[in-house]
């Protein structure tokens, strides 16, 4: 005599209100326990099932086609089930019908991807057995190169993923993020959801959260609400459990260290229209994830970047040394991917805002799309023992122009022609306007490589003044290039 909770359950089954692993989980105890399948029988009465199949089509697949054959093939010891059994397979054999053709089995994740994105996914299984497109299971993978994916789990948690990035559906409650930028959440139901990077374990516990992990820099989580309880991966694998408006990273050793909270740096909803390319602000906008902006932050204790919602500019704040001569040392990076054009421009309006202290510049680089790389320019206005506007190659540490100026804000401006040197090269054409009536001024063209992805604004100081310095970025416009600087007056 089987018990009341096995009834419960094999009635849940029949009606179709079990998720799938549950149904299967069923499907192996019907199939080991002939007194279990003999109740199956029983409670399967032919003008049930029929009402049931024809009211949702819920529940049926290739786990009850299964057991509705295991019925067929058991001898069934009262005879009026026989008819009964028949019916109910055909009905089943046609709920199966239904089933695959008009009421597909929710996948377990949904992907949705931002106009421009480039995806790849792939999956541990191939061809007819391989799941439908834009959809996740078990050991698939999503690699995003760029744009930005919004993924939802059949238990409801939902995440919106800015590329480049690379993420693993390990099963309907685990997710594991390879590298790139992250924000979840997680519905009560779901608590429990882990997301693992190489350096983190994170596990839900009733919340809303980000993740930040890149090989160049050490893994982050932030809290908007709610609570998470985070692990180091390796060495001392220290576990806390973080609440609203808590983050930390991990520190070389595997002890987490408190970081400011970057609450307004991650999507959190899939963008209708393209953020990577052409942008005009004044940073007005209310979050750095509105205008497409990302960090390339080496310490986050070093330095940072707000918006200052009162003068509505950018504002970069570093301490103490913060280069990148010959090789970045913690010089904070605000960067955007370069427009898809062969011909752009970006420009800024920058201002120093403690000149007196000196020691520090502010401007516009263009670099490869990695972490922590150096930039092959720096194009700034500059209080390094003289106020003036200056262009330096970086990794030689060659100057290529230096000129004086004695007003502490400018507006920079670089035009891009890609790649029209046979070597490979990029035409690269840097101007300045100190809104003194001449307007654009031309100081200097070079080339450079033309595999460089990101545009950036930065700050870069020096150690030989331990105090915070700061800058403002007043607007950023970058896009395709429509008109020439060969008209611009060079002279002085």
């Amino acid at each position: 005599m089987k018990s009341r909770p096995e009834e419960e359950l094999l009635q849940l089954f029949i009606d179709g209100h079990l998720d799938r692993e549950t149904n299967r989980e069923v499907v192996t105890l019907l199939k080991s326990d002939p007194e279990l399948l003999d109740l199956y029988c029983e409670y399967a009465n032919l003008d049930g099932e029929m009402r049931h199949l024809l009211a949702s089509h819920r529940g049926l697949g290739e786990d009850q086609s299964l057991i509705s054959s295991l019925a067929q093939q058991r001898t069934i010891r009262k005879t009026r089930w026989v008819s009964v059994i028949t019916a109910v397979a055909a009905v089943l054999t046609l709920g199966v019908i239904f089933y695959f053709k008009i009421i597909p089995v929710p996948p377990m994740v949904a992907v949705r991807s931002s106009p421009g994105t480039v995806l790849k996914i792939t999956h541990p299984q191939t061809g007819e057995s391989a799941p439908p497109a834009g959809t996740l299971e078990n050991g698939s993978v999503l690699s995003l190169q760029s744009g930005s994916v919004e993924i939802t789990f059949a238990s409801g948690v939902r995440s919106i993923i800015r590329g480049p990035a690379e993420i693993t559906a390990l099963d309907s409650q685990r997710l594991s993020m390879a590298f790139g930028e992250a924000w979840f959440r997680v519905p009560s139901e779901a608590i429990g959801f882990q997301v693992r990077t190489p350096e983190l374990d994170v596990v839900d516990l009733g919340t809303e959260f980000g993740v930040f992990s890149s090989p160049e820099f050490e893994d982050q989580v932030h809290v908007f609400s709610g609570k998470v309880r985070v692990t180091a991966v390796h060495g001392v694998k220290q576990n806390i459990v973080l609440t609203a408006n808590e983050a930390r990273r991990v520190g070389p050793i595997g002890h987490l260290k408190e970081v400011p909270l970057r609450d307004d740096e991650l999507l959190t909803a899939l963008p209708t229209e393209r953020i990577d390319g052409a942008i005009d602000t004044d940073f007005e906008e209310a979050t750095f994830a509105e205008i497409g902006l990302r960090f390339d932050i080496p310490d986050p204790e070093r330095a940072q970047f707000e918006f200052d919602s009162v003068n509505d500019r950018l504002v970069a704040k570093s301490f103490g040394q913060t280069e990148m001569f010959k090789f970045r040392e913690k010089a904070p990076i605000a960067f955007l991917i370069k427009p898809q054009a062969m011909h752009w421009f970006v420009e800024t309006e920058v201002q120093l805002l403690d000149p007196d202290l000196g020691l520090s510049m502010a401007g516009l680089v263009v670099y490869e799309d990695v972490y922590g790389a150096v930039p092959p320019f720096t194009f700034a206005l500059s209080e390094w023992h003289h106020r003036s506007i200056r262009v330096r190659t970086v990794p030689d540490h060659n100057r290529v122009i230096d000129r004086p100026v004695d007003q502490d804000r400018a507006t920079l401006r670089i035009e891009v022609s890609e790649n029209p040197d046979p070597e490979g090269l990029s035409q690269y054409t840097f101007l300045y306007d100190l809104s003194d009536g001449r307007g654009m001024q031309l100081i200097a063209s070079h080339k450079f490589s033309a595999t460089h992805a990101r545009v950036g604004l930065f700050l870069k100081t020096s150690q030989e003044l331990e105090r915070s310095r700061s800058a403002a970025f007043h607007r950023l416009t970058m896009d395709a290039l429509e008109t020439s600087s060969s008209d611009v007056d060079s002279s002085e």
